[in-house]
């Protein structure tokens, strides 16, 4: 072993024996950050995990691997291709070194604190055995409910693939898991009967909508629209957080209704978040033009632009990093300069839990990208490195001081 590797091992054994000095602890960060020696660290960290073991065989063999392996993943994966999304800076490989550089001092931090969560809940063992663990509580699927309009309503995620309904000229068939898609039979269209396609909490779903345009549902949203668009218009309404790409189409304005707010289109890709719970709804420009109203006021938003609208009516229009905006559609958390309560708004809809407060919150903020397909545990494990404590009660988790 080379000095350099004898370095790491010793850095690494004392942060997760608690005996680091603070420069010990910069020390290790920066040679993690600065080192390419990404399969040195997951023999360092499946060793450390192993000898916790030795001892005491806490977790079961499958559990214990279930754990190692995904803590071993944030150190060697890199940013996972975006989805569905071919806008700007798609390929810039900035972000791959980013997500690496803090990936691998995530899985240092991740090690360490499942190490002290165990010793710490040593004595709890037999009160609350493994539920914590091997019930963990998994990331939103693709989950939704379709109500057709007589009012009746098919659980998508329990629907097969197919036909799953005909209203007129209209099919509507589910042709994957987390995929519906309406077809209009010839030139015919019909624009009575409302449909409506919401996701619960923890749940996800993507759309086609009858004039050929696709709609991203995120967590505890929904969409209302027509079966068969007319001819004069396309108009829908949501709740919560939709990605539209609108099919082009200049004899048939697309609008979407929000609240007390209205955006026409005629063909483009933008995102709209509005939670009635939130005090700010927010529209996101990807391409295209987008005229947005309010009332009496009126704005038109280009490309990387964004408009905040208040309860009151307030709008402020700024230029927006549409990658941050859009993240979650492309199965991305991404904060830039996040409070932690905006940061548990997410994670509670995407995980489907209540998010308590206890004593002073953390003033931090935060920033940083994680995979929304990680279980709740690991992305808390890294809010607990940048200092964030929490219980959980059930599916509450409280945070603490």
């Amino acid at each position: 072993m080379n000095t350099s590797h004898s370095r790491l091992s010793y850095l690494f054994q004392r942060y997760y024996n608690g005996e680091a000095t603070g420069r010990e602890i910069d020390e290790l960060m920066e040679l993690v950050r600065k080192s390419k020696d990404d399969e040195r660290l997951s023999d360092l960290t499946r060793e450390v995990w192993e000898n916790l073991h030795e001892a005491d065989q806490v977790f079961p063999e499958e559990v214990k691997d279930r754990i190692l392996n995904s803590i071993v993943s944030f150190s060697q994966d890199e940013l996972p291709a975006e989805k569905n999304y071919d806008g700007p800076d798609q390929n810039d490989s900035r972000k791959i070194g980013w997500w690496r550089k803090y990936s691998v001092a995530a899985a240092v931090a991740l090690i360490c604190i499942a190490g002290a969560w165990w010793k710490w809940d040593g004595d709890r063992k037999e009160k609350e055995g493994l539920a914590g663990i091997q019930s963990d509580i998994k990331p939103a699927t693709n989950r939704a409910m379709l109500t057709l309009a007589d009012g009746s309503t098919v659980l998508l995620d329990d629907a097969a693939d197919g036909v799953i309904s005909r209203q007129g000229a209209i099919e509507i068939s589910k042709v994957e898991d987390g995929y519906i898609v309406y077809k209009v039979a010839g030139n015919k269209v019909y624009a009575n009967g409302i449909n409506t396609v919401s996701t619960p909490r923890g749940g996800r779903y993507k759309v086609g909508l009858p004039d050929g345009s696709a709609v991203w549902l995120n967590a505890s949203s929904s969409i209302k629209f027509p079966a068969g668009f007319g001819a004069d218009e396309r108009k829908v309404e949501i709740e919560g957080e939709v990605f539209f790409d609108i099919k082009k189409d200049v004899t048939r304005p697309f609008r979407v209704i929000f609240g007390a707010n209205e955006v026409a289109v005629l063909g483009t890709r933008f995102n709209i978040a509005y939670y009635p719970d939130e005090v700010v709804s927010r529209t996101t420009l990807v391409e295209g033009s987008v005229a947005l109203k309010n009332g009496n006021k009126k704005n038109t938003l280009v490309p990387g632009q964004a408009a905040s609208i208040t309860r009151d009516g307030a709008i402020s229009i700024a230029a927006v990093d549409v990658e941050e905006m859009i993240a979650w559609k492309n199965d991305l958390f991404y904060f830039k300069e996040a409070d932690i309560k905006t940061i548990m708004q997410q994670v509670s809809r995407w995980y489907d839990i209540e998010v308590g407060y206890e004593g002073v919150l953390p003033e931090k903020q935060f920033a940083g990208r994680v995979r929304r397909d990680v279980e709740l545990s690991e992305f808390m494990a890294m809010l607990q490195y940048a200092g964030v404590n929490y219980r959980m009660e059930g599916r509450k988790m409280i945070i603490t001081r």
